[in-house]
């Protein structure tokens, strides 16, 4: 699925996610939203795989140490999706070896925070505890296998479920 539209971020500020004290259900109503796609060296896909629209107002994605603020994203309809696209902050979104979680707040210890999360290459990156305590990961990072995209377009819990694309 390709996003309809496109989250434009004139600054990208990049800060360390501290450690301030299945995707959930978000803003209540049906909508929920999933990382579906990473793009290495591009941009993080989010998409609304629930059924209702919904805001994403005061979101956040975390690659520890890193976090961007999503937010200006707005209102998702069921299936739409948002491209953020990501600076060397994120280390590039390198295909060897990194994570991605999605967080309704800046507690990025918090597995109530958490709601989608995605890690390649090898597991137990810097937030994998965290969407594992939540139920939302299996702990195990998915094989890129040279990639340039890893794709789950419903949002999969475990590594099984992504898979590599191009």
């Amino acid at each position: 699925m390709r996003p309809r539209f496109a989250l434009v971020l004139a600054a990208v500020a990049l800060a360390a996610c501290g450690d301030s004290g299945t995707t959930v259900p978000a803003d209540g109503g049906g909508a929920r939203f999933a990382i579906t796609r990473v793009e290495f060296g591009s941009h993080v896909e989010i998409t609304n795989v629930g059924d209702a629209a919904g805001s994403f107002e005061g979101w956040f994605l975390c690659q520890r140490p890193s976090y961007v603020d999503v937010s200006s994203g707005g209102e998702l309809a069921p299936g739409e999706s948002v491209q953020v696209p990501v600076s060397a902050g994120y280390g590039g979104l390198d295909a060897a070896d990194g994570e991605m979680g999605l967080y309704r707040t800046d507690s990025f210890a918090s597995a109530a925070a958490i709601v989608s999360y995605v890690e390649w290459g090898e597991g137990g990156h810097g937030r994998s505890a965290v969407a594992v305590e939540a139920g939302i990961w299996d702990g195990v990072g998915v094989k890129t296998g040279g990639a340039a995209a890893i794709v789950a377009p419903t949002g999969a819990t475990t590594a099984g479920g992504w898979n590599g694309e191009g």
